[in-house]
């Protein structure tokens, strides 16, 4: 029997939303994790060694076998809102093999000094994600049907986001030095927007006061972007 690798040959921690299911079957199993690339091995040890905690999973894998096993990922996104974000899977989706239908969460648990002290190390010697690993994940969301890309789309619009998460995600992106080709991807992305989304996108920005620091970034982004106009890149 062949066993199923890992969709993402990943060394790094990436968060976000994925779906288990078996090919023989069209029911879904939806779940979130910090780790996808962790979340994936513990389902398939414990399905294994038929100690799953869901037995929805078991019976299937028990009935189907291992080799009709598919673990595919959805979205990836900032580990808090991992939760928010699978909520929106489950109401809209209603996945057959999940037993609770409230997204639940890690966040809160009491860890002892000890353990922050190992989870800190761990973070600062993960290497960064290669680019490998960033055209496998291109590959996996290319590949999903239109009625997939739509459904997350709709999962995705609207959404609220804290002040606190916006403060966590920008002073992770702070400083990050973006090559040329990803520049010009994302001046595609801007370029490839539909008239509705970049009406939502004005709606949402509408009232919006920039802070002294943001506003001195835009200015240095913007001379950037002309000197490049200028030289013909």
């Amino acid at each position: 029997m062949t066993r199923p690798k890992l969709s993402l040959d990943i060394n790094t921690i990436i968060s976000g939303i994925y779906q288990i299911k078996f090919k023989l079957s069209d029911n879904i199993y939806i779940g979130s994790a910090v780790n996808l690339r962790v979340r994936k091995a513990n389902h398939i040890h414990h399905l294994r060694k038929g100690t799953h905690h869901n037995s929805h999973l078991q019976n299937v894998w028990n009935k189907y076998g291992e080799e009709n096993y598919e673990f595919q990922i959805l979205i990836t996104c900032h580990p808090e809102m991992c939760i928010w974000y699978e909520q929106q899977f489950l109401d809209q989706w209603k996945p057959e093999y999940n037993i609770n239908p409230t997204a639940g969460s890690q966040l809160g648990v009491k860890r002892s000094e000890k353990s922050r002290q190992k989870m800190s190390i761990s973070a600062k010697n993960r290497p960064p994600i290669s680019d490998e690993t960033r055209k496998k994940i291109g590959e996996i969301t290319r590949n999903f049907s239109k009625e997939t890309l739509e459904k997350i789309r709709q999962t995705r619009i609207g959404h609220p986001v804290s002040e606190g998460t916006k403060k966590k995600i920008g002073d992770s992106n702070r400083g990050k030095v973006r090559s040329e080709s990803v520049i010009e991807k994302m001046r595609q992305i801007g370029r490839n927007q539909s008239e509705v989304d970049k009406q939502r996108l004005r709606t949402i920005n509408i009232g919006r006061k920039d802070s002294l620091e943001s506003k001195l970034r835009k200015s240095e982004a913007a001379k950037r972007s002309w000197k490049l106009r200028k030289e013909g890149v």
